[in-house]
């Protein structure tokens, strides 16, 4: 079987009739592969950790905080970005098909 990653032109043939097939769970496979997953762990830690940094430098930031916007809003906020990685991740793949 092969490593996610690798180029195995049968298996990538045979994902292809499935997500072709009309099978949502294909079709949510290819998405995943197409949007490479590992990518958006570094998108996710960034966000996190910039969000963090500017609560902890902010002055009275965490003691006033109203958690029941900002988490709404962050989880808003996280969902932009990874949709930007994906945006990002696709064309790259599109563009470096040859490659």
């Amino acid at each position: 079987m092969a490593v996610e990653g690798d180029f195995d032109p049968e298996a990538v043939s045979q994902f292809v009739a499935e997500a072709q097939s009309g099978s949502i769970k294909a079709k949510f496979r290819a998405l995943y592969k197409f949007t490479r997953p590992h990518t958006s762990r570094g998108t996710i830690l960034a966000s996190v950790a910039g969000t963090i940094r500017a609560l902890i430098d902010t002055p009275g930031a965490l003691t006033n905080v109203k958690w029941r916007r900002l988490l709404p809003r962050a989880f808003l906020g996280m969902i932009a970005l990874l949709l930007g990685n994906a945006f990002i991740v696709g064309i790259n793949q599109i563009y470096d098909e040859k490659i």
